[in-house]
């Protein structure tokens, strides 16, 4: 049979398995969703049929939900101008590129949640304490959220260079507005009128205080963005995509 490797993270970040790169060349395909990790999968594992991929979402998961079933306390917890929600990476690196650029954003009416411990940001950044609310969310929490917040901040992981993580289909589906961390995969992969991006602190202040204000434009990127994922970026869809390079 055909071993296939499918690599939505950097499998040479010291952070995770450290076996991930050193089981590379016994595959036969090997599919990488990020462009900056090709040439050293290739050089370690030469054989292999290497293939550029994007992610997807799980529609049973991900969806609108109904605003007539939202209870006042969802609104108390959920309501702000900005949310996000994922790791904050504790002590090591990637957590400073996150938290420096929260910290950047502070005076908004923001909220984060993650399961991981930040305490050793609030240390230097003691205005993210009184913004964090902390928790993993469940996805029935997610879709409430993705919802509720103006103005979901969407930040790939830092050790994500040109592309974007199944966060972004997910936002989408639950027919939720973001701005995401711009990835050379956006341009890609949207069109203008589909997600927003920052380029640096100041463009990304900008497009919040527009937005906050702006309901018709959110509406207009949320829909045109909702249609092109639930028919274009589902798992379904894209595992039949990945069968169709891994044939002989």
């Amino acid at each position: 049979c055909n071993l296939v490797s499918f690599l939505p993270d950097n499998p040479f970040d010291s952070s995770r398995s450290k076996f991930t790169a050193m089981n590379l060349p016994y595959f036969d395909f090997i599919l990488s969703c990020d462009d900056v990790w090709i040439q050293n999968i290739k050089n370690i594992a030469p054989n292999a049929s290497v293939h550029k991929v994007i992610v997807g979402y799980n529609q049973n998961d991900f969806f609108p939900v109904d605003k007539d079933n939202i209870i006042q306390k969802e609104i108390e917890n959920f309501n702000c101008d900005v949310s996000f929600t994922g790791a904050g990476y504790s002590e090591l690196a990637e957590g400073a590129y996150r938290s420096l650029i929260l910290n950047h954003i502070s005076e908004y009416n923001l909220k984060i949640w993650s399961n991981d411990d930040w305490s050793f940001r609030f240390k230097y950044y003691p205005k993210l304490k009184d913004k964090f609310i902390g928790k993993r969310l469940s996805y029935e929490e997610l879709r409430t959220l993705y919802l509720l917040s103006t103005i979901n901040l969407n930040m790939p992981s830092p050790q994500i260079i040109t592309t974007f993580q199944s966060r972004t289909f997910e936002i989408a589906a639950c027919k939720g507005f973001q701005i995401i961390d711009y990835r050379l995969d956006v341009n890609k992969f949207f069109n203008s009128d589909e997600l927003v991006s920052f380029n640096g602190i100041e463009d990304l202040k900008e497009k919040i205080n527009y937005f906050i204000n702006n309901r018709d434009s959110r509406m207009s990127y949320i829909n045109n963005l909702y249609n092109k994922v639930v028919t274009k970026h589902t798992w379904d869809i894209r595992i039949k995509e990945y069968l169709d390079l891994i044939k002989y």
